[in-house]
């Protein structure tokens, strides 16, 4: 009986570094900087563990990337999204169809965000673009809901003008792929709008 507490304990605590590993910002930072900035025989192993430890969802990119709402104080890495975005985008060690899927994953439910993440929202709309073919068969595979806040987070500008000019850009490219997507483009555009008139 005091074995098994014992070896449950123990994978409990292993479980727990484990996490607290993956979201050490200290890890992070060093993966990029051995994966791209120090290059080495080994740079491609760290360039997976970079591409792995990116934010997975939002909520997890704005933890990183965002803003504390209530201080006005900008995250761990808020100032230094340049870099490790361009990185991210171009990123060649896995595959197009893992990058894309996981630009989606962190895209849904997001919202325009100061600086960072409205670097990582317009990053993410040019791909959107320029792999359109691809970025529609992956985000397919996701609910109507899903769909709708990806084209919403990718139209979210405070600016009217700046919210239409995305929208043209995502309907141009994908009407000639998937005419019913633009039906769910236009959806997550008027939620944008609707977005900005509460504000």
């Amino acid at each position: 009986m005091k074995r098994s507490i014992f070896l449950c304990a123990l994978f409990f605590l292993l479980i727990s570094v484990a996490q607290a590993q993956k979201h050490s910002v200290d890890f992070y930072k060093e993966t990029y900087r051995r994966g791209f900035v120090t290059l080495h025989s080994d740079t491609i192993p760290y360039q997976k563990t970079f591409f792995n430890e990116f934010p997975s969802n939002f909520k997890e990119l704005k933890k990183l990337y965002g803003w504390t709402e209530q201080t006005t104080y900008g995250r761990t890495l808020t100032y230094v999204p340049p870099y490790y975005f361009t990185r991210f985008f171009e990123i060649r060690c896995v595959s197009h169809k893992a990058l894309t899927k996981k630009i989606i994953d962190v895209s849904v439910n997001g919202v325009w965000v100061a600086d960072a993440i409205a670097l990582f929202q317009r990053a993410a709309t040019n791909y959107a673009i320029a792999y359109n073919k691809e970025f529609i068969k992956e985000l397919q595979t996701r609910s109507k809901a899903d769909a709708i806040s990806v084209w919403a987070f990718y139209c979210d500008y405070e600016s009217p003008y700046y919210r239409k000019e995305a929208y043209d850009k995502l309907v141009k490219a994908t009407a000639p792929n998937n005419k019913k997507m633009v039906e769910l483009i236009t959806a997550g555009y008027k939620k944008a709008a609707t977005r900005w008139k509460k504000h």
